[in-house]
């Protein structure tokens, strides 16, 4: 055996240890970095819906009644297996939207909350049930019902 292939041999493990535990952990760091499988995991539908979206206006409201459906499924899912997804989609989307870790669950318990129906935006992202099964905003992103079931916003953005 020549020297040099002695040695090779004899840093050999330590170069397949430095790989296994430095190398390998920072790639898997870098891999969860720019992977995004948790938010397409807990919102399919919502991306589904959201694919032609421009950006330059509200989303129609197909996507509030696909992010409404898919927050019902993965709060029922997570109930029932405890798995989180909700709670990880959440902290990757609160990495680019500051306050999204607390306002996607508590959008979940309300959704969850109440009955099927119609749909709409609020641009401070809080929803409400009418009695009607329906969820509505006032423009400043209040959330209120009227005692027959519909939502009215002054100009001021007060509900009445």
């Amino acid at each position: 055996m020549k020297p040099r292939t002695g040695a090779a041999l004899l840093v050999a493990p330590l170069l397949l240890g430095l790989l296994v535990g430095f190398v390998a952990p920072i790639g898997g760091f870098l891999w969860r970095a720019v992977a995004d499988s948790e938010v397409a995991s807990a919102l399919p539908r919502t991306l589904a819906a959201l694919a032609g979206w421009d950006g330059a206006a509200a989303p129609g409201p197909a996507a509030f009644a696909a992010l409404a459906e898919d927050l019902r499924e993965a709060r029922a899912r997570d109930a029932e297996t405890g798995a989180g997804s909700l709670a990880r989609a959440a902290a990757r989307l609160n990495a680019a939207l500051p306050g999204m870790r607390s306002l996607l669950p508590a959008t979940a318990r309300r959704v969850a909350a109440t009955p099927r129906g119609d749909v709409a935006a609020s641009p401070r992202g809080d929803v409400a049930a009418t009695p009607r099964g329906d969820v509505a905003a006032t423009p400043r992103g209040d959330v209120a019902a009227t005692p027959r079931g519909d939502v009215a916003a002054t100009p001021r953005g007060d509900v009445s």
